[in-house]
């Protein structure tokens, strides 16, 4: 009986690494069809590793599927899948707390409104008062009219999400956090810069996510095109950790542009080239001329490593 079943996880394991086999020499640029062979191959991989008791999402969608093909190892995509998995518990987890939440909410409104007398009018919390109640949405509506306005009368910032495409899924989350910090940031201000997305791709997961986290009553401005064809070369200036110019002022005439490039792997001057390409300025903070929240560690300064970083923390 031992024998029979070691014998069937040994054939099992062949099945199973005969099937890596088959699409991880395949062309890239095949996987792109829904109904070809390649997707074919990983869905049974995939399944294969959910009855083998891997830890498997019920869902993988098109663009993960892509991710995954395009992963080398086997462990690499076991690894993925296994983040999935996570993700999918974390939000199913986070589903049931909210509707826990909103069901301890209505039960305490009704007990409320049942215990109220009739009678004389009632004063106090929760019942008729002298001062309205400011409420959250009341206070991101005056926050919103702030930037409305710096769209007109602000300094102009641009994000450029030329480097989306080359992101790991790993760099793409830190972007996708980053942005959002960078956006409530300068929404909570009290002069806000006019934020701008350029270069960016409307269909991306990742401004799909920022879209969603926001809210869709969050002024955004987010553009196809190059900056290069909205305003002239002479106000732009392109802020890159990598330049040799040290920024000495800021110029409120000015146009600065964050590249929106969280590489963690080889800090490679992208901006920097992207820059001189174009025939742009280009500048860079310094930790010891800028007075804002720098790393201090033995008496050295270290600069952060990418290019978001100097947005994040102005």
């Amino acid at each position: 009986m031992i024998m029979k079943f070691s014998m069937n996880i040994k054939n099992s394991r062949i099945l199973f690494n005969n099937l890596f086999r088959t699409f991880k020499i395949v062309s890239q640029d095949t996987l792109l069809s829904p109904n070809s062979e390649e997707i074919a191959s990983l869905k049974k991989w995939i399944d294969m590793c959910r009855h083998s008791g891997e830890m498997v999402p019920s869902n993988v969608t098109q663009s993960q599927m892509i991710y995954l093909f395009r992963l080398p190892t086997e462990y690499q995509r076991k690894k993925y899948l296994c983040t999935l998995f996570n993700k999918e518990n974390n939000w199913e987890k986070n589903q049931k707390l909210i509707l826990e939440s909103k069901g301890k909410k209505m039960l305490e409104n009704e007990r409320r409104r049942m215990s109220r007398t009739s009678g004389h009018i009632k004063y106090g919390v929760w019942n008729n008062a002298l001062f309205t109640r400011i409420s959250k949405k009341d206070i991101s509506i005056l926050d919103h009219q702030k930037l409305v306005s710096s769209m007109i009368y602000g300094q102009t910032i641009i994000l450029d999400f030329f480097y989306e495409n080359n992101l790991t899924v790993n760099e793409k989350n830190i972007l996708f956090t980053e942005t959002i910090s960078i956006c409530r940031a300068n929404c909570k201000s009290i002069d806000p810069f006019n934020l701008m997305f350029f270069n960016a791709d409307l269909n991306s997961e990742s401004l799909t996510n920022i879209k969603n986290n926001l809210g869709k009553n969050f002024p955004l401005q987010i553009f196809e095109n190059n900056y290069i064809n909205s305003f002239p070369k002479e106000k732009l200036i392109y802020l890159t950790p990598d330049s040799y110019s040290v920024m000495k002022y800021v110029d409120p005439n000015a146009v600065y542009i964050i590249g929106a490039i969280e590489e963690r792997r080889k800090n490679q001057p992208l901006s920097l080239a992207k820059a001189k390409k174009e025939g742009i300025k280009h500048e860079k903070l310094t930790l010891r001329q800028v007075p804002v929240g720098w790393i201090l560690e033995k008496k050295n300064f270290y600069p952060f490593p990418t290019s978001s970083d100097h947005m994040k923390h102005i």
